[in-house]
């Protein structure tokens, strides 16, 4: 069934928003009659719907009973990701939401090239419309909190939860990373933490440390800043599943 988000759900009938209307009208070229599946992302709720008219005000909808979004984590897992060049961080935040990130910030450290400054709210934006059409694609039926912009220091701060697992991949550290991602299971919280093209610099190792995290590394190879997410969050994903659901 086609899933279409939308920023306000409630039984009855509703007329959706231009976005919504337009996704479900000229790019999907739904018909009167036809059955959709509206899902609201911030509130992490679904419910089934028919179009009932497609109109030039909006495409309306007889919406049934709301529910709680059944495909969301298991697990709370955040990202801290140092900002990369051009548009990385459009992919990884993509990434993140098919593999179950509950939390993106944007992390700007010493040596990440991009300084965003006043253009840190536009492209915030930008990165939370991602995140919701990546939920609309892979089936989850909730997004990620899209943060930052915001240095290093503060994101560290932001994880503070002494239950998670917290895990600053560095290439010049010494353990791997899989004995604890071993340790995980689905209820388990997930801190991961990744800098830029150029890597971290010794202090932002040492503070990370301080603050609780483990220093490891994925091996022998130096990924890219846009591959190391998707790898870290795709293996919690397998070895820290309890169930096939996750």
């Amino acid at each position: 069934m086609l899933r279409v988000p939308v920023h306000e759900l409630a039984a009855g009938v509703i007329t959706l928003d231009p976005d919504a209307s337009r996704y479900v009208a000229r790019v999907r070229r739904v018909r009167v009659g036809e059955s959709v599946l509206l899902f609201e992302p911030l509130g992490a709720r679904e419910a089934d719907a028919t179009v009932v008219e497609i109109a030039r005000a909006g495409v309306r909808c007889s919406v049934g009973a709301v529910r709680p979004s059944t495909a969301r984590p298991s697990r709370e897992a955040t990202l801290l990701q140092a900002i990369g060049k051009g548009e990385k961080l459009d992919a990884i935040v993509r990434d993140a939401t098919e593999l179950g990130a509950t939390r993106v910030i944007a992390v700007e450290t010493e040596r990440s090239v991009v300084k965003l400054g006043s253009r840190g709210e536009g492209r915030r934006e930008r990165w939370r419309r991602i995140a919701v059409e990546a939920a609309r694609q892979c089936g989850r039926g909730d997004v990620p909190e899209v943060m930052g912009p915001i240095p290093w220091t503060e994101a560290l701060a932001t994880c503070d939860d002494v239950r998670a697992l917290r895990l600053c991949l560095w290439e010049n550290a010494t353990d791997p990373i899989g004995p604890s991602l071993r340790t995980l299971s689905s209820q388990r919280p997930l801190v991961v933490a990744v800098g830029p093209e150029g890597g971290f610099e010794d202090a932002e190792i040492d503070l990370a440390q301080s603050h609780g995290f483990a220093v490891v590394s994925l091996g022998p190879f130096i990924l890219r800043t846009e591959t190391v997410a998707a790898a870290v969050l795709g293996a919690a994903l397998v070895l820290g599943s309890d169930s096939p659901g996750g």
